[in-house]
């Protein structure tokens, strides 16, 4: 083989390899659940998870104006909390005059989350990419 077919050969190869790996990085963005394309059954599941935590948030709040303490998710289930939404994961951590709450999409590519805590406000968060 010549110098130039060599040379040829490893130009091609390069592009066809960049090509590649383009197509790969292209396919490796997640396609998000909760973003303009978000479909009815993902927005009522979305909404579901919203009302959730409004629910928390008042019944915590409620709890610790008669109480001076907020309550665990036991306690929250066993007084009627709503069912934790389709395909959400639910967390909830209480300490002395405290709390956080957050419920995560798990079928969310994206990992869609809604934070809240004591001050009853209701956080929108993504991972980081």
């Amino acid at each position: 083989m010549t110098r130039t077919t060599i040379t040829a050969m490893a130009v091609v190869g390069t592009l066809a390899t960049g090509g590649v790996f383009d197509g790969l990085e292209a396919q490796q963005q997640p396609v998000c659940l909760h973003a303009a394309g978000e479909t009815p059954a993902d927005a009522a599941r979305r909404q579901d998870a919203l009302r959730a935590m409004r629910t928390i948030n008042t019944v915590q709040a409620q709890a610790f104006a008669v109480n001076q303490s907020y309550q665990n998710l036991r306690e929250l289930t066993d007084s009627g909390l709503p069912p934790r939404p389709y395909g959400f994961l639910m967390q909830l951590t209480v300490e002395g005059s405290t709390y956080a709450l957050l419920l995560q999409d798990t079928v969310d590519p994206c990992r869609y989350t809604l934070f809240s805590a004591q001050d009853g406000l209701i956080l929108v968060g993504s991972p980081l990419k």
